[in-house]
């Protein structure tokens, strides 16, 4: 892959463009205080440790065409299969976005759904998630590019109270050959509230294109958020993520990222729980193929006595693919009592396809509990034996073993279409 980042900035990210797009899109204040850190910041490169088995050059910034702006499409236009299993569903595409309000929710005033832009409801949301993600992690250039450059963004927010029965779905879908997309998905769950956000992103297999997505999700206190993102990008696309949850008191966040897709992904989480008695749940699942290479990072970060974080991430390569699992809980001053735990599990099915695991701990204080530990191996020779022994061949028993290895993870998906989808998936790598 061909060097795309040059200088102090992002092949075509600099300032001219940025003034272009605030020009056009709004959203100034924000954009320019994230605009500011980003060119303060040097490029990252492959001596630092994050970015030391996945060159930032291989991302082809600098041959994509960006449209600064993308539009709002026509809402309640349009729909999915499925989509009367949910309240509401917001549309990302090649022109934009646009909203369907399905069962009624935005309109019986249980839900808000706007775009992002100054002036507009929710814009002081992505400000704090702008600060908090700012104040829950290091620098990250990449992720400061999304925060500057987004040209298409959503703000979803159930109000305090609101239990919402049915979730929101978030079908992202880009198709445009060649070109870079810079979504932004803010989402607040308020006081007491519950709420389930499922977002769809993918691509069609013969398109090469990037998608640099930015998430903030909020919980406030004593409120529940579950987020479940599938991406299943094409094997031409690109794809980076930096997302950031923040847990206030008594809130619970619960995120599950499902990595299916993509020729190359470099993903970042960070989860803190910042208020007493908050959670974090941390699920993740992945599978890669082929010259697949899926790097992720996760912080578990706690500000706050009292708090706890679980976190399990489970994937399998085969091929030449290539998975790489960087994770750290970080304990800060005065958060005693935490309960934290990290776990990685990785199955290499062939020689030729690497796993890296690296969990860590970052530990600023004392009384408290906090481990992490990781496995690489091959499906378990006896258990094969043992299900051959049963009738079955060996490439039944490998696919019923590798079913049953995601299944911890699949499990904890509340739609069964995306669980279906999952073991689909798996069948279809197991196939080739």
């Amino acid at each position: 892959m061909s060097t795309s980042i040059s200088g102090n900035l992002v092949a075509g990210f600099d300032e001219a463009r940025f003034g272009d797009l605030v020009n056009r899109a709004g959203s100034r204040e924000s954009r320019e205080r994230a605009f500011e850190r980003y060119r303060a910041l040097p490029l990252p490169h492959g001596q630092i440790e994050e970015w030391r088995r996945t060159d930032p050059a291989w991302f082809p910034f600098g041959r994509l065409a960006f449209d600064p702006a993308l539009g709002r499409g026509k809402d309640g236009a349009g729909s999915g299969p499925g989509d009367d299993r949910f309240a509401a569903v917001v549309t990302i595409g090649d022109d934009g976005m646009s909203v369907r309000d399905v069962s009624g929710a935005i309109r019986a005033g249980q839900l808000e759904i706007a775009s992002l832009a100054d002036g507009e409801p929710g814009f002081d949301l992505v400000q704090r998630g702008f600060d908090v993600g700012v104040k829950s992690a290091e620098p990250n250039k990449m992720a400061l590019l999304s925060r500057s450059f987004w040209n298409v963004g959503v703000r979803v927010r159930v109000p305090d109270g609101v239990e919402l029965e049915r979730g929101v779905l978030v079908r992202s879908s880009f198709s445009k050959d060649g070109s870079l997309v810079i979504p932004r998905i803010a989402v607040e769950a308020g006081r007491g509230s519950r709420a389930v956000i499922l977002e769809e992103l993918s691509s069609p297999a013969d398109r090469t294109l990037l998608v640099a997505a930015a998430r903030e999700m909020w919980a406030s206190e004593n409120a529940a958020l579950q987020y479940v993102a599938l991406q299943d990008l094409g094997g031409q696309s690109f794809y980076l993520a930096d997302d950031r949850a923040h847990a206030e008191r008594n809130g619970r966040v619960h995120w599950i990222g499902l990595n299916l897709g993509a020729r190359l992904g470099k993903m970042n989480f960070s989860g803190e729980v910042a208020g007493e008695g908050a959670a974090a749940e941390l699920d993740g699942l992945y599978f890669a193929s082929g010259e697949q290479h899926l790097d992720q990072r996760t912080l578990q970060i706690h500000s706050a006595p009292h708090t706890t974080s679980n976190l399990l991430y489970k994937g399998a390569v085969r091929d030449r693919a290539r998975s790489v699992y960087q994770g750290l809980i970080i304990a800060r001053p005065g958060a005693v009592k935490v309960d934290a735990y990290q776990k990685n599990n990785n199955i290499v099915l062939n020689e030729g396809a690497r796993a890296d695991s690296l969990p860590g701990l970052e530990i600023d204080t004392d009384d408290l509990k906090c481990s992490h530990g990781s496995t690489i191996g091959n499906l378990d020779a006896e258990q094969v034996f043992y299900l051959r022994t049963r009738g079955m061949d060996e490439r039944d028993a490998r696919r019923t073993l590798l079913k049953g290895f995601f299944e911890e993870i699949a499990a904890r998906v509340p739609f069964e279409f995306v669980r279906d989808r999952i073991e689909r998936h798996v069948e279809e790598q197991l196939g080739r």
